[in-house]
């Protein structure tokens, strides 16, 4: 025997009874089936949701990896200039790509 909650006093009342115990009320199984049926839908929405939030978080993600190795292709090429022509904004932008490629290869 389970117990649900009366929709009226909010005491428990037992699945089988037509009455609430306490308060009178009839108890409307319908109603109980509806919440099923909502909460049923509300996780597939909550579902839903939540996969699309994690394919947009892996995709930026991936698309900034992308970026990065690109850099660091385009400055490997570069890598026969004299680095101390480089500015310091060159130098710095070569510092965090190498930094990062090491983090990666972990």
């Amino acid at each position: 025997m389970a117990m649900i909650k009366c929709y009226k006093c909010g005491k428990q009342v037992s699945d089988k009874a037509r009455n609430c115990p306490h308060c009178g009320n009839i108890i409307n199984y319908d109603k109980l089936s509806n919440n099923n049926e909502n909460l049923v839908v509300g996780l597939i929405v909550i579902g839903i949701i939540a996969f699309i939030i994690f394919s947009i978080g892996n995709s930026v993600k991936k698309d900034a990896e992308s970026r990065k190795q690109r850099e660091l292709r385009e400055f490997n090429s570069q890598l026969h200039q004299d680095p101390s022509t480089w500015d310091k904004e060159q130098r710095d932008r070569y510092d965090s790509l190498i930094e990062w490629d090491m983090q990666n290869e972990r």
